[in-house]
């Protein structure tokens, strides 16, 4: 990370608090380099702890958002309670941010019941619990309805663990990060 900002002579860093970023900042600080964080999901307490995937890390990561968060310039988060927790946990203040589109977005397509029924889910999800109800739900709806039915996941999941949990009558997407646009649009498509 040093040798990227000195390559390029730059001015400050601006580091988002997902995976290898929160490893990578407090070397930024120490090194001088004024960051700013943006933390979407707390990493140790949050991403780590909630999806198990990298629960063995939770210190490490909570340790090093710990030191990153008091050494940073500045933070934005996402919500008021997320600042409110930094500023007790930590104490530091944050700018809430919430992310946007630059314009409307145009109505989805009306449904046809001959295209069956397709949901959607966008961001990291963490409660696979909530996911394979939802998925049950709509293998029950397949079932009632004999509609062939589609459960979408994009963003971040545990691909194996929502495979196992949803029924044979729903058909599984997981498509990962998408572009925000494509993410739009997929949702867009689905009922």
């Amino acid at each position: 990370a040093r040798a990227v900002v000195q390559r390029y002579n730059a001015a400050a860093a601006w580091v988002v608090a997902h995976g290898a970023a929160v490893r990578i900042a407090p070397d930024l600080i120490a090194a001088g380099v004024p960051v700013h964080i943006t933390v979407h999901d707390d990493p140790a307490w949050g991403n780590a702890l909630l999806t198990r995937r990298y629960l063995a890390l939770a210190p490490l990561l909570a340790r090093d958002l710990n030191h990153s968060l008091r050494g940073a310039r500045s933070i934005d988060v996402v919500s008021a309670p997320m600042a409110r927790r930094y500023s007790t946990r930590h104490g530091v203040a944050s700018a809430i941010v919430h992310r946007g589109l630059a314009g409307p977005v145009p109505p989805s397509p009306r449904y046809d019941r001959r295209n069956g029924l397709s949901v959607a889910v966008l961001g990291s999800t963490y409660g696979l619990r909530e996911v394979s109800v939802l998925a049950q739900a709509l293998g029950l709806l397949a079932e009632r309805l004999r509609l062939p039915t589609r459960l979408t996941v994009i963003g971040g999941v545990d691909e194996a663990s929502v495979r196992r949990l949803c029924p044979p009558g729903v058909a599984l997407e997981i498509t990962g990060h998408l572009a925000e646009p494509d993410g739009v649009a997929r949702l867009r498509s689905s009922f």
